[in-house]
């Protein structure tokens, strides 16, 4: 199995990283966690991990530096909404995917099974390809999994405008056909479901900030109707927007009587 190193500052994310996972199911065990970067980078120095998974922010350092330093095999980088666009930077470091916090489970086994794949020497193929595709094949992969990047990468840019698969495909200079099967192929998703799981992420992230009313967030992720957003948002995490920050205000107020 391929080592794995988790380096996350927030103890619960880390414990559920470690212990959520199903690692092993991939191919993957984690030998080490940290939640600094100098700690990590020991760790490092001692396991020689495989796979480094880290956040992007860490107490008095950053991931991606520490990726800079350890220059590991492959590595995932954990970000939050508001630094996305600076982790593009970890495009010259071999990163294999940003993951956008809360991660999504799906994102995530997607990513350790390109790992790896790349850890194994060979190229990130689908997880239905025969193992006898011969290079042209191989080598068509790699260019729709550069076009399906590129929708993911549109998404990221402009999920707070009224966007469509026509849109993503004009830009890309893509058939709108062509590149809704694709996307069904390598992500076993529609291009809607991607759209929605990012603007309900970012949705998360924005309702840790008390200032901005329920409708406001809606509108900046891109939801047009704030009902249509709350059943979107109670199906996907079994609670309404105005319970779920409820329920974080409830557990920011209980760690701050204890004074953690």
């Amino acid at each position: 199995m391929y080592s794995v190193l988790i380096v996350e500052d927030e103890p619960y994310l880390r414990q559920e990283l470690v212990e959520t996972v199903p690692w092993e199911r991939h191919g993957f065990r984690v030998v080490a966690e940290a939640g600094t970067e100098e700690e990590a980078e020991a760790l490092y120095q001692e396991h020689r991990p495989d796979l480094v998974v880290t956040d992007i922010r860490l107490p008095a350092g950053s991931g991606l530096d520490l990726l800079q330093r350890t220059s590991p095999r492959v590595a995932i980088v954990i970000t939050g909404h508001d630094e996305f666009d600076y982790a593009r930077r970890a495009i010259r470091l071999g990163v294999v995917d940003f993951l956008l916090k809360p991660i999504d489970d799906a994102e995530l086994e997607g990513a350790l099974r390109r790992c790896q794949l790349l850890l194994a020497g060979k190229p990130p193929l689908p997880d239905t390809a025969p193992a006898s595709l011969i290079t042209d094949d191989m080598e068509n992969y790699d260019s729709r999994e550069r076009h399906v990047v590129a929708a993911e990468d549109f998404i990221r840019r402009r999920y707070r405008e009224d966007i469509s698969l026509s849109a993503a495909a004009s830009e890309l200079g893509l058939s709108e056909s062509y590149l809704s099967r694709i996307i069904r192929d390598l992500r076993n998703r529609t291009f809607v479901e991607m759209l929605t799981s990012y603007r309900l992420r970012a949705a998360v992230e924005l309702l840790g900030d008390q200032r901005l009313r329920v409708g406001e967030i809606a509108s900046l992720c891109g939801f047009r109707d704030q009902g249509y957003f709350a059943r979107t948002f109670k199906r996907s995490f079994g609670l309404s927007p105005t319970l779920y920050r409820s329920r974080i205000q409830s557990v920011d107020g209980r760690v701050g009587k204890e004074g953690f």
